[in-house]
């Protein structure tokens, strides 16, 4: 499941006022992989995670440019 935030649009100055959040359970399904896997993915350099407590995330857009940015790479974790 991702977590959606609503938000207010001057509260962030963007123009879409709705925000999806991926967890690690979220990017299983997405490529696939194993939770350790996951995990091994959101920690790696470069990718765009971020931490709220000890729980981890990743914003749908991000995850989409940290995509095209890695396409026709061997990604190594």
């Amino acid at each position: 499941m991702n977590l959606v935030a609503q938000v207010q649009d001057d509260e962030l100055n963007t123009e879409d006022s709705e925000i999806t959040l991926y967890t690690a359970k979220d990017i299983q399904n997405i490529f696939h992989c194993g939770r350790t896997k996951a995990y091994q993915i959101m920690n790696m350099s470069g990718f765009p995670s971020f931490r709220i407590d000890s729980s981890i995330y990743v914003e749908k857009n991000e995850l989409k440019k940290w995509i095209a940015r890695m396409k026709n790479r061997n990604i190594s974790t």
